[in-house]
């Protein structure tokens, strides 16, 4: 795999599942260091292990990142330690259900605070240090449920918007620091198997043109990509990995 980002440093949320451990191990075989942080320890500590494998120095912590105090020290000690932030994804996010008339105010803390202060808590703490580096690139993570309505959603899909009404707006304050957000759809829990291999992703949920759910991969893919000098010249954007839902 070309190794664009030697010399670089991504800082990954939510790392150790998904398509931010797909993001992990991709960014660390493209040559990046890491910071790395996930609330389940078990996990992190794996992901932690198969970057590490793939030549990455990693810096991982358990975090809270509803928690500002939180994610300022870990934010401190990745620079600290491996000397820059170029690529900040913010991936981690909570998706519990219920209806409006059942939804508790510790639901909607845990989404909000989540989903939306925490992408918050992130931006904050890692533009200073990008903005006197001269640059760097951050990746939130969006929902189709930021525009499309869904039973039991409404927390989600409030926090989901919000982050890309944030995300616009920093692009405008943070410049020449670029932020842009990916929108995924449904998206296979599991990596995707060797190219020889003959397994598909499940169908999804409901209609999209290409008729399945996406790999951890394939939205990997686009993180790295927008993480990358190859899309210097894209800020404020919001790009849909939803196998054409959002064209429905």
């Amino acid at each position: 795999m070309d190794r664009e980002f030697d010399g670089k440093v991504a800082f990954i949320t939510g790392a150790g599942h998904g398509m931010a451990r797909a993001t992990s191990v991709m960014f660390a075989a493209s040559g990046a260091n890491l910071g790395l942080i996930d609330s389940n320890a078990d996990e992190l500590a794996e992901v932690t292990d198969a970057c590490r494998a793939a030549g990455a120095t990693v810096v991982s912590r358990v975090v809270d990142q509803s928690s500002s105090a939180e994610v300022n020290d870990v934010v401190g000690a990745i620079h600290d330690e491996l000397g820059r932030i170029d690529v900040a994804a913010h991936i981690a996010g909570v998706y519990p259900r219920a209806n409006v008339v059942d939804t508790t105010d510790e639901h909607w803390a845990r989404v909000i605070g989540t989903n939306l202060t925490g992408t918050f808590n992130l931006c904050r703490a890692v533009v200073p240090i990008m903005t006197a580096q001269g640059g760097g690139s951050i990746i939130n993570v969006s929902s189709p449920a930021a525009f499309r309505g869904h039973s039991g959603m409404s927390a989600y899909s409030a926090s989901k918007g919000g982050i890309e009404s944030f995300s616009r707006t920093l692009a405008v304050e943070a410049a020449p620091v670029r932020v842009n957000v990916v929108s995924p759809g449904s998206t296979a829990k599991t990596s995707r198997p060797a190219a020889d291999a003959t397994d598909a992703p499940e169908p999804r949920p409901f209609a999209v043109p290409l008729a399945r759910m996406a790999w951890p991969e394939e939205v990997a893919e686009v993180i790295c990509w927008l993480g990358s000098a190859r899309s210097s010249y894209i800020t404020g954007q919001v790009l849909q990995i939803d196998g054409g839902g959002a064209a429905l």
